[in-house]
């Protein structure tokens, strides 16, 4: 597995490096958006990257990120949403995430 996540928030996407040869990479990466609305939630999808073909989706989850001032860390299931309306959890992500309305704080 080559895994690698896009983070969607708000109209923008980033990406994190991808980690070669594993099934529990340790990205230790750090982004920050300008949000206009901290109700929506920040979206995480994981791909397994594949050189000569299209990349394996893994799953998802979307986050919750309300004001909280400081950094939070969070657990979350990554669920596979598959042709069907079931999901199936495919795993977990540990992330910080912190929400400030002060842009000085950051």
């Amino acid at each position: 597995c080559n895994p690698y996540c896009e983070i969607f928030c708000e109209g923008s996407k980033l990406a994190t490096p991808t980690m070669r040869n594993t099934t529990s990479p340790l990205w230790n990466s750090s982004f920050i958006f300008y949000r206009f609305s901290t109700n929506k939630p920040i979206i995480i999808k994981v791909y397994s990257y594949r050189p000569l073909c299209r990349d394996t989706y893994l799953g998802e989850v979307g986050i919750p990120a309300p004001l909280n001032y400081e950094p939070t860390l969070l657990r979350v299931d990554l669920a596979c949403k598959g042709k069907t309306d079931e999901e199936s959890v495919r795993g977990s992500l540990e992330l910080y995430v912190l929400t400030d309305d002060n842009l000085l704080a950051v």
